[in-house]
């Protein structure tokens, strides 16, 4: 049995604020009007179902409670949500099975087994592209990927950073860890009372808190109080089990619920950096929804003395920035973390030698040029470590990170004989192997490489180029595998302009920073490269180092699949209350049989029934329920 818990039973408490780079304290946080849909869904009275009924449907359906609440705050979906609805409303409920049809269609969600960590992936940036404009930047983290479990503090971190957090639970076997045997998605909408020292309590939408039917059911808060246990978990049988500090969700008695992982929706953002003084590091989302807590734009100063910023990167989890300074201590460049809440910088490793370039890998993994080498370095805790190093036949000139197939990619610096640039692949560990090609084209300046979005074989390189050498040049290349050699698929030329920077952050097109300026291309209906209508990027400023957030995830496909990671066909049903607290038991209207509900609940001390919060039942609860009972409900 655990302790009384206290609760949140109706929140309305504002949101974190970040002011000046600083966070104003608070212990606990709700977002009002996240929709709860119903996953389970049955054909009839003319209306559409879901495969098996929507059994295995909590993916989808706990992505979408986001994305409709995105939907009526700016980024309408068309086609689709196309917002702003009353999702309550069950004139909507076609519309809303339909759109989770197709989510699960994109996500490969199997009637059965559910969906993966990796189709959820693929889905939400197919979704996120088509139907968003990729104004949201969609992050994936596992505690079987980049070894985070979700947290009050970590889930407090992505609310206070503007996200939209789903969360999924392992079912474990035992309160005290075990094997994973299957797992169901939330919606986190809140947590009551971090800083009590007592078990917070986790708010959350449960798609699965409502029979199959054909009707949307009343929108419910869903309750559990979280439990910090350390012990051994596995993966799946047959695995070595790993020692792992987990929130476990309980309500009275223990489960064997654990959070294990998290998928936050951001506002897409981008960082830029400039030689000024102070504001040298700009934030800047060019859309963002109603009622979110970030700014459009934010100014940051690195710290004095430290020389321009060479180059920038995001941080895997959206909770950082990075960026490398040409003037460290003593007097050689430094890599430095700048923290997204506090907006202070801190040095983010001790003082390597001389690097000029970054790529950000899937799990806290940083890669530096430094000189002839390139260096891995783990940058989760900071100072970071180095883990690896690697030279290769030719110098760097640039690097990327290919997340489809987890290789780093390196640009060469031109030979002195005349020869091509080569490109090399290293995997992730920067291991032994890889592959060592000559570039099919002649680049000079500086030069840039980044990996497609949709071919693991494919990646872009830009830099001057042209008969003169002096336009900007952009290729895009690819591995033939018959003719056994990289080979030239597109080519974009900018006459007499200047290159400073390539992004490729979707399958649509890329982003280049033109004498100072950003640039999005999109191919048109014929095939040919031009400016990307209403692009969110195009004309933005961009006199330094650029990067721009793309969707991250961390699946391990060797470790995230089979039936340890299937959905659960039969979740637990957590106590929940309606959104309207005084109505008890949920028909829309308040009668004495509201109070009848209270108190069946009070008696067997529900967590929904502690309505004065002071972590007792007592009569002061019921005199909270008639209180809350007479402000009656919006």
């Amino acid at each position: 049995m655990i302790s009384p818990v206290r609760l949140a039973s109706r929140l309305g408490m504002a949101a974190g604020v970040l002011v000046a780079g600083q966070v104003l304290a608070q212990d606990s946080w709700f977002v009002d009007d996240v929709p709860d849909f119903d996953q389970r869904r049955r054909a009839g009275g003319g209306r559409d179902g879901l495969p098996g009924e929507g059994g295995m449907y909590c993916v989808p359906t706990s992505s979408l409670n986001w994305l409709a609440y995105i939907a009526n705050r700016g980024i309408e979906q068309a086609e689709v949500l196309d917002g702003p609805r009353d999702w309550q409303d069950d004139a909507n409920y076609q519309r809303v099975t339909e759109a989770l049809d197709l989510l699960g269609a994109l996500m490969g969600t199997h009637p059965v087994d559910g969906t993966t960590g990796g189709g959820q992936a693929v889905g939400l940036a197919v979704y996120n592209l088509a139907f968003c404009q990729s104004d949201l930047t969609i992050v994936e983290g596992s505690i079987w990927g980049d070894g985070n479990a979700p947290s009050p503090n970590r889930l407090l971190t992505s609310h206070l950073l503007g996200g939209y957090t789903e969360t999924t639970y392992g079912n474990y076997g035992s309160p005290d860890g075990g094997t994973r045997d299957g797992g169901h998605a939330l919606s986190a909408i809140g947590i009551w009372d971090l800083s009590s020292g007592q078990n917070p309590i986790f708010q959350f939408r449960d798609p699965a808190d409502d029979g199959a039917d054909n009707t949307q059911s009343n929108f419910r808060v869903s309750l559990a109080a979280m439990t910090q246990v350390t012990g051994a978990f596995r993966s799946k049988p047959g695995d070595l089990p790993v020692v792992r500090t987990l929130w476990r969700l309980d309500v009275t008695d223990e489960t064997d619920n654990f959070l294990d992982s998290m998928t936050t929706f951001y506002p897409a953002a981008g960082v830029f950096a400039s030689d000024q003084e102070a504001n040298e590091i700009r934030i800047v989302r060019p859309v963002r929804p109603s009622g979110n807590p970030m700014p459009l734009t934010q100014f940051f100063s690195k710290p004095a003395g430290t020389g321009r910023i060479l180059d920038t990167a995001f941080g895997q989890d959206m909770t950082a920035y990075y960026y490398i300074t040409a003037q460290g201590t003593p007097a050689k460049p430094d890599l430095w973390r700048l923290d997204a809440l506090t907006g202070q910088s801190v040095a983010a490793l001790p003082n390597p030698f001389a690097p000029s370039r970054i790529a950000m890998g899937r799990s806290y993994d940083a890669y530096l040029i430094e000189g002839a080498n390139v260096v891995r370095y783990k940058v989760k805790s900071v100072p970071g470590t180095a883990l690896a190093s690697t030279s290769f036949s030719m110098p760097p000139a640039g690097l990327a990170y290919n997340d489809l197939n987890d290789t780093l990619l390196v640009l060469s610096q031109p030979p002195t004989s005349g020869d091509p640039r080569r490109v090399f692949t290293k995997s992730r560990t920067l291991a032994a192997g890889g592959t060592d090609r000559a570039l099919p084209v002649t680049l000079e300046g500086s030069v840039y490489i980044q990996p497609d979005a949709a071919d693991e074989d494919a990646f872009w390189v830009a830099g001057r180029g042209g008969l003169l050498g002096l336009d900007a040049v952009v290729y895009k290349i690819r591995w033939d595998a018959i003719a056994r050699r990289l080979v030239v698929d597109e080519t974009i030329t900018r006459p007499r302009t200047t290159i400073s920077g390539l992004q490729v952050i979707n399958d649509e097109g890329i982003v280049l920073t033109i004498g100072g300026e950003l640039l999005e291309l999109i191919k048109d209906s014929r095939g040919n490269w031009v400016n990307k209508p209403d692009s969110r990027w195009t004309g933005r400023q961009a006199e330094g180092a650029v990067a721009l957030s793309r969707s991250r995830t961390d699946f391990d496909h060797a470790v995230m699949t089979g039936p340890s990671f299937n959905n659960l066909q039969d979740p637990t049903i957590y106590p929940s209350h309606p959104d309207c607290y005084a109505d008890c038991d949920g028909d829309g209207a308040l009668t004495i049989f509201d109070f009848l509900c209270f108190q069946n609940k009070f008696e067997v001390r529900d967590l929904a029934a502690d309505c004065d919060l002071d972590g007792r039942w007592t009569i002061f609860d019921f005199l909270c329920f008639q209180n809350r009972f007479s402000a009656g409900c919006e």
